[in-house]
């Protein structure tokens, strides 16, 4: 399993959007983000991501920062743990 983790960081409260598409086993969803404030995290699982983000407010900041990491899956069998 692979997650997806968006941090928007920038001038505390900065008005963004955001629309993502994520990509998980073939299955496409969005995410839509009409007006959203700094600071905002998101997380999806899914392999693919395409997005756009627009900043609203004027003279402010705003930073993404995306990280993709797969998630192990942790099973135990008879008392041991296998990765």
């Amino acid at each position: 399993m692979t997650q997806i983790h968006i941090t928007m960081s920038g001038s505390p409260g900065a008005e963004f959007s955001a629309h993502w598409r994520i990509i998980h086993e073939g299955e496409t969803t969005e995410h839509i983000e009409e007006r959203g404030t700094v600071p905002a995290e998101y997380t999806f699982t899914g392999t693919e991501l395409e997005g756009t983000v627009k900043l609203l407010s004027n003279d402010e900041r705003l930073e993404v920062d995306i990280q993709k990491a797969a998630i192990a899956q942790v099973r135990r069998l008879r008392g041991l743990e296998v990765h």
